[in-house]
Protein backbone atom coordinates (compact mmCIF):
# COMPACT_ATOMS: atom_id res chain seq x y z
CA UNK A 1 0.00 0.00 0.00
CA UNK A 2 1.57 3.35 -1.08
CA UNK A 3 1.17 6.29 1.75
CA UNK A 4 0.80 9.81 0.42
CA UNK A 5 1.74 11.68 3.70
CA UNK A 6 2.28 14.91 1.43
CA UNK A 7 -1.62 15.26 0.73
CA UNK A 8 -2.35 15.04 4.42
CA UNK A 9 -3.05 18.92 5.50
CA UNK A 10 -0.36 20.20 7.84
CA UNK A 11 -2.60 21.83 11.14
CA UNK A 12 -2.00 25.84 11.25
CA UNK A 13 -0.06 25.10 14.24
CA UNK A 14 2.96 23.54 12.73
CA UNK A 15 2.62 25.35 9.78
CA UNK A 16 3.15 28.72 11.82
CA UNK A 17 5.78 27.12 14.41
CA UNK A 18 7.58 23.70 12.80
CA UNK A 19 10.65 23.66 11.36
CA UNK A 20 10.60 22.00 8.04
CA UNK A 21 13.26 18.49 6.68
CA UNK A 22 14.79 18.28 3.32
CA UNK A 23 12.15 16.87 2.06
CA UNK A 24 9.53 19.68 3.07
CA UNK A 25 7.84 17.13 5.83
CA UNK A 26 7.57 19.57 9.69
CA UNK A 27 9.83 18.43 12.37
CA UNK A 28 7.88 18.58 15.80
CA UNK A 29 9.72 20.47 18.20
CA UNK A 30 11.12 17.72 20.39
CA UNK A 31 13.13 15.74 17.24
CA UNK A 32 16.48 16.19 18.19
CA UNK A 33 18.62 18.12 15.44
CA UNK A 34 22.66 17.41 15.59
CA UNK A 35 25.51 19.82 15.31
CA UNK A 36 25.06 19.49 11.56
CA UNK A 37 21.57 20.71 11.76
CA UNK A 38 20.20 17.14 10.95
CA UNK A 39 16.93 16.00 12.37
CA UNK A 40 16.46 12.33 13.85
CA UNK A 41 13.18 11.81 13.77
CA UNK A 42 13.55 9.00 16.72
CA UNK A 43 14.97 11.01 18.61
CA UNK A 44 13.97 13.54 21.28
CA UNK A 45 16.10 16.21 22.68
CA UNK A 46 15.74 15.93 26.48
CA UNK A 47 16.04 19.53 27.04
CA UNK A 48 12.99 20.19 24.96
CA UNK A 49 10.88 17.60 26.13
CA UNK A 50 11.47 19.32 29.78
CA UNK A 51 10.76 22.75 28.31
CA UNK A 52 7.27 20.99 27.49
CA UNK A 53 6.78 19.30 31.05
CA UNK A 54 7.30 22.80 32.54
CA UNK A 55 5.73 25.05 30.70
CA UNK A 56 2.63 22.90 28.94
CA UNK A 57 3.95 23.41 25.43
CA UNK A 58 2.73 20.50 22.48
CA UNK A 59 5.86 18.13 21.53
CA UNK A 60 4.75 18.84 18.40
CA UNK A 61 4.34 22.33 17.58
CA UNK A 62 5.89 23.68 20.66
CA UNK A 63 2.89 26.06 21.16
CA UNK A 64 1.28 26.55 24.75
CA UNK A 65 -1.82 23.93 25.76
CA UNK A 66 -4.96 24.32 27.71
CA UNK A 67 -4.93 21.84 30.63
CA UNK A 68 -8.17 20.54 29.92
CA UNK A 69 -7.21 20.07 25.99
CA UNK A 70 -4.17 17.96 26.53
CA UNK A 71 -3.77 14.81 24.71
CA UNK A 72 -1.84 11.19 25.12
CA UNK A 73 -1.27 8.50 21.85
CA UNK A 74 0.12 5.25 22.59
CA UNK A 75 -1.15 1.58 23.43
CA UNK A 76 -4.10 -0.21 24.94
CA UNK A 77 -2.47 -0.15 28.26
CA UNK A 78 -1.14 2.83 28.38
CA UNK A 79 -4.99 4.15 28.70
CA UNK A 80 -6.99 1.22 30.05
CA UNK A 81 -4.49 -0.32 32.40
CA UNK A 82 -4.85 0.83 36.04
CA UNK A 83 -1.45 1.07 36.55
CA UNK A 84 -0.82 1.98 32.59
CA UNK A 85 1.27 5.48 31.52
CA UNK A 86 2.42 7.01 28.75
CA UNK A 87 5.71 7.63 27.23
CA UNK A 88 4.66 10.09 24.62
CA UNK A 89 4.20 13.57 26.29
CA UNK A 90 0.79 15.79 25.73
CA UNK A 91 0.19 17.47 22.12
CA UNK A 92 -2.71 19.44 20.92
CA UNK A 93 -5.79 17.48 19.06
CA UNK A 94 -4.77 18.42 15.99
CA UNK A 95 -1.20 17.94 15.98
CA UNK A 96 -1.83 14.39 17.40
CA UNK A 97 -4.15 13.60 14.32
CA UNK A 98 -1.24 14.93 11.79
CA UNK A 99 0.78 12.60 13.67
CA UNK A 100 -1.73 9.39 13.65
CA UNK A 101 -2.24 9.92 10.06
CA UNK A 102 1.65 10.75 9.09
CA UNK A 103 4.39 9.24 11.75
CA UNK A 104 5.31 5.91 9.77
CA UNK A 105 5.41 4.16 12.82
CA UNK A 106 1.78 5.45 13.55
CA UNK A 107 0.36 5.05 10.26
CA UNK A 108 1.95 2.07 8.35
CA UNK A 109 0.87 -1.58 10.20
CA UNK A 110 4.16 -3.44 8.70
CA UNK A 111 6.84 -0.59 9.49
CA UNK A 112 9.38 -1.60 11.44
CA UNK A 113 12.04 1.34 11.77
CA UNK A 114 15.14 0.59 13.41
CA UNK A 115 17.87 3.00 15.17
CA UNK A 116 21.59 2.90 16.04
CA UNK A 117 20.54 4.28 19.26
CA UNK A 118 24.75 3.39 21.16
CA UNK A 119 25.93 5.52 17.61
CA UNK A 120 24.03 8.26 18.55
CA UNK A 121 24.67 8.56 22.23
CA UNK A 122 28.36 8.41 21.23
CA UNK A 123 28.20 11.32 18.90
CA UNK A 124 25.65 13.25 20.60
CA UNK A 125 24.81 14.95 24.17
CA UNK A 126 21.00 15.65 25.87
CA UNK A 127 19.17 13.10 24.06
CA UNK A 128 16.30 10.92 25.33
CA UNK A 129 15.15 7.52 23.68
CA UNK A 130 11.86 7.45 23.12
CA UNK A 131 11.26 3.77 22.82
CA UNK A 132 7.38 3.42 22.10
CA UNK A 133 7.82 0.35 19.55
CA UNK A 134 6.59 -2.37 21.17
CA UNK A 135 8.03 -5.85 20.33
CA UNK A 136 4.67 -7.21 19.26
CA UNK A 137 2.85 -4.57 17.10
CA UNK A 138 -0.35 -3.12 18.80
CA UNK A 139 -3.71 -3.64 16.72
CA UNK A 140 -4.37 -0.27 17.35
CA UNK A 141 -3.31 2.92 18.81
CA UNK A 142 -5.50 4.81 21.33
CA UNK A 143 -5.63 8.97 21.82
CA UNK A 144 -6.96 9.96 24.81
CA UNK A 145 -8.13 13.89 26.49
CA UNK A 146 -7.60 13.05 29.83
CA UNK A 147 -8.80 15.00 33.02
CA UNK A 148 -5.10 15.98 34.05
CA UNK A 149 -1.91 14.39 33.27
CA UNK A 150 0.87 13.78 35.77
CA UNK A 151 4.42 13.48 35.61
CA UNK A 152 6.32 10.59 37.43
CA UNK A 153 10.06 10.40 37.02
CA UNK A 154 11.55 7.25 37.16
CA UNK A 155 15.26 5.84 37.17
CA UNK A 156 14.13 4.69 33.01
CA UNK A 157 13.02 8.12 32.47
CA UNK A 158 9.55 10.22 32.56
CA UNK A 159 6.28 8.52 32.44
CA UNK A 160 2.89 10.10 31.90
CA UNK A 161 0.22 9.32 34.29
CA UNK A 162 -3.53 9.87 32.85
CA UNK A 163 -5.71 11.60 35.45
CA UNK A 164 -9.10 9.44 34.65
CA UNK A 165 -12.41 10.33 33.48
CA UNK A 166 -11.28 10.80 29.93
CA UNK A 167 -12.88 13.15 28.34
CA UNK A 168 -12.64 11.67 25.15
CA UNK A 169 -10.93 8.64 23.40
CA UNK A 170 -10.23 7.84 19.97
CA UNK A 171 -9.10 4.39 18.72
CA UNK A 172 -6.30 4.92 15.52
CA UNK A 173 -5.17 2.40 12.90
CA UNK A 174 -3.06 3.08 9.99
CA UNK A 175 -3.78 6.31 9.85
CA UNK A 176 -7.88 5.94 10.32
CA UNK A 177 -9.90 6.61 13.10
CA UNK A 178 -11.89 3.40 13.94
CA UNK A 179 -15.10 4.50 15.29
CA UNK A 180 -16.86 1.10 14.74
CA UNK A 181 -16.69 -0.42 18.45
CA UNK A 182 -17.39 -4.01 16.54
CA UNK A 183 -14.32 -3.34 14.95
CA UNK A 184 -12.18 -2.66 18.02
CA UNK A 185 -13.43 -5.56 19.57
CA UNK A 186 -12.75 -7.96 16.39
CA UNK A 187 -9.11 -6.27 17.06
CA UNK A 188 -8.98 -7.00 20.49
CA UNK A 189 -9.93 -10.78 21.08
CA UNK A 190 -7.25 -13.38 20.86
CA UNK A 191 -4.70 -10.70 21.40
CA UNK A 192 -2.61 -10.19 25.47
CA UNK A 193 -5.38 -6.81 25.35
CA UNK A 194 -8.55 -8.51 24.93
CA UNK A 195 -8.44 -8.14 28.99
CA UNK A 196 -9.06 -3.97 28.38
CA UNK A 197 -12.24 -4.60 26.69
CA UNK A 198 -14.55 -4.52 29.69
CA UNK A 199 -13.22 -1.16 30.35
CA UNK A 200 -13.28 -0.10 26.66
CA UNK A 201 -17.28 -0.88 26.07
CA UNK A 202 -17.96 1.40 29.10
CA UNK A 203 -16.99 4.56 26.91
Amino acid sequence: MKYDFASVPIPQLMLDHCERDPRGYPVPYVVFKDKTGKHHFKINDSEKSAICMVKGLCTICGQPMAKDNRWLVGGIASAFDKNGSYIDLPVHKECGHYALKVCPYLAIRNYNGKIDLEKMIKETEAVLHNPTIDQDRLPLFVFTRPTGVQFILKSNGVFIVPVKPYHEVQFWDEGQQITDLGVIIDRLIGTKWEKYLTEIQKL
